[in-house]
């Protein structure tokens, strides 16, 4: 949250200052892909992923598989 808050507060200010040295990084907040997108909101999340990502006792042979 502390780097969404200084993203935040650099883009307000960003007309008054001058950045002098930036590192890049890998930003992964509230589900954001590497533009900031949303992806996927739909997938389900918890025991529900559980239990629509794994074969369950209904197919034997792949049970336990995804």
């Amino acid at each position: 949250m502390c780097f969404e808050l200084a993203t935040q507060i650099v883009e307000r200010i960003r007309d008054f200052i001058a950045i002098t040295d930036e590192v890049q990084c890998l930003r992964c907040f509230e589900d954001r892909d590497l533009n900031g997108f949303v992806d996927v909101t739909e997938n389900p999340r918890g025991a529900a992923a559980l239990e629509t990502a794994l074969v369950g006792a209904e197919d034997t042979a792949f049970a336990g598989d995804s």
